[in-house]
């Protein structure tokens, strides 16, 4: 595979085995026997909200016309949506007592829709299969007395993404994931930069985008203080860190290791396939790995790798961990919950499903789906699955967000936002962000 070969510090040789079983999953098992029986006689109408683009919009319709040939008395209408404005959506929705019946999350929701009692309890569902499912796959999902609020599509990591043409365009060697240092990154990408190389459209090419986020800074807030939150969800980052980050970002669009703030903002509300990695105007860009297929799809000839993090091996702690891309979750007001429960357990435990739905939503914690997809993958895939195996043996701890009154993007990126447009210096914004984040946890 391409990561093998492209200077990561890692070889064939020595390059760990992909895993068969991610890390908080169980070893693979039979089906039950019940598996799909158990759905065939069940009748009702389950309306069905998720978000993504094309790709996942043309896959989850086939999954869902499989469902349909399985369970004929099973109703589903879909709701396919971008993902500006969901959450706000979904709050409107649970305030009024109608949320879709079933629908996907992320991590950060989680804690707010289980307190607000808007979450069925699945192990009270006779059509949901959670065996497949350790307490450690669940996460943010468990709660008090062993009640799963949600089950994970499966797992991601942040990455480093690396165009590995734009680097050898600019005459910059592959950087070995195994030692780099932020400073190396950053004299990486202004290297990249000085070489004025262009796209095959004719547009600047930078060294580097994307660190506003909330994933690239939970990864600077696991290396430079053991994690963003504590278990007990009290906020851990600290303020000086928060500067440390917020200065490293205004010093490489200073230098011109990374575009203007205007041009980033923009890149942060584009897809995938036309944000500046997709469109081939950057080396290197930080975004959960999962979504590299529909990167690429901006630039299919384009030769991409997916790095660790700078600073992983050379921080006080790891910075990557593993963590669960999505959940599927029930509304606790849901019209048919045995239905509802009986289409999750077809997009988590079916073979069919994952088939068709690959790892667009992360590389399954079901070893029997994973089991499933593997031999499936093509090149994009196969080498996020390669990059999750990769991380796996010495990821950091996962530590579920606790819940806040507002997603945890807001404040990175507005924190970003003040200092890369010149409202604020790194030392002024990283206060406001730090008393922000702490205010924000809901006690």
């Amino acid at each position: 595979m391409l990561m093998a070969a492209c200077g990561n510090g890692l070889t064939p040789e020595s390059a760990p085995p992909v895993p068969t079983v991610l890390p908080g999953a169980t070893e693979p098992q039979p089906a039950p026997e019940s598996g799909l029986g158990r759905c065939e006689d069940v009748t009702g109408t389950v309306e069905f909200r998720w978000w993504g683009g094309d790709a996942r919009q043309e896959m989850q319709l086939r999954a869902l016309d499989r469902f349909r040939e399985l369970y004929p008395g099973i109703q589903v209408n879909p709701q396919p949506v971008g993902f500006g404005g969901y959450w706000d959506q979904l709050q409107v929705e649970a305030v009024a007592g109608n949320t879709p019946d079933v629908f996907t999350s992320n991590e950060g929701w989680i804690a707010s829709l289980v307190a607000g009692g808007m979450l069925a309890d699945l192990t009270q569902q006779p059509t949901m299969d959670l065996s497949h499912f350790s307490a450690d796959a669940l996460g943010a999902a468990v709660g008090p007395g062993g009640a799963v609020y949600a089950i994970p599509t499966g797992g991601n990591a942040q990455a480093m993404f690396a165009n590995l043409d734009i680097l050898e365009a600019a005459g910059v060697p592959v950087p070995d994931d195994q030692t780099w240092t932020w400073e190396d990154f950053h004299n990486i990408s202004q290297q990249v930069s000085e070489a004025n190389i262009t796209n095959a459209s004719g547009a600047q090419i930078w060294g580097n985008a994307g660190l506003s986020a909330q994933g690239p800074a939970r990864v600077w807030a696991n290396q430079t203080d053991g994690g963003m939150f504590t278990p007990d969800g009290q906020l851990n980052w600290s303020q000086d860190s928060m500067e440390g980050l917020l200065a490293l970002q205004a010093d490489m669009v200073a230098s011109g290791a990374a575009p203007s703030g205007t041009i980033q903002t923009e890149d942060g509300n584009a897809s995938a396939q036309d944000t500046l990695m997709g469109q081939g105007q950057v080396a290197f860009w930080s975004q959960w790995s999962n979504l590299l297929p529909a990167v690429a799809a901006g630039s299919p000839d384009a030769n991409f790798a997916l790095l660790r993090f700078p600073g992983d091996h050379t921080s006080p702690h790891m910075g990557t961990w593993l963590n669960p891309s999505q959940f599927f979750a029930q509304s606790a007001t849901a019209q048919s919950p045995e239905a509802a429960a009986c289409l999750i357990n077809f997009m988590v435990n079916n073979a069919d499903a994952a088939e068709i739905m690959g790892i667009d939503r992360g590389v399954p914690f079901n070893p029997n789906m994973l089991a499933v997809v593997e031999p499936t993958l093509d090149e994009r895939n196969a080498m996020v699955a390669e990059f999750m195996g990769r991380i796996a043996y010495d990821a950091a701890a996962s530590t579920p967000l606790p819940e806040l009154s507002e997603d945890l993007n807001h404040f990175t990126i507005a924190s970003s936002d003040s200092v890369l447009f010149g409202l604020a210096t790194p030392a002024a914004a990283a206060a406001t962000m730090h008393s922000d984040l702490a205010a924000a946890i809901v006690q």
